[in-house]
């Protein structure tokens, strides 16, 4: 059975900075002022 294709769509709101990104009905923010969670072999997460 193929796998399923993973939908992405990236919003930006007039007068917001942040981007926002859509994953399969899930919701994610970027803000690029919060410090990132630790580094490792692949890098910065």
């Amino acid at each position: 059975m193929p796998a399923k294709p993973i939908r992405k769509t990236v919003y930006q709101r007039k007068g917001d900075p942040y981007p926002y990104l859509l994953v399969d009905e899930e919701w994610y923010c970027y803000n690029p002022n919060t410090p990132p969670l630790g580094d490792g072999a692949m890098g910065t997460v």
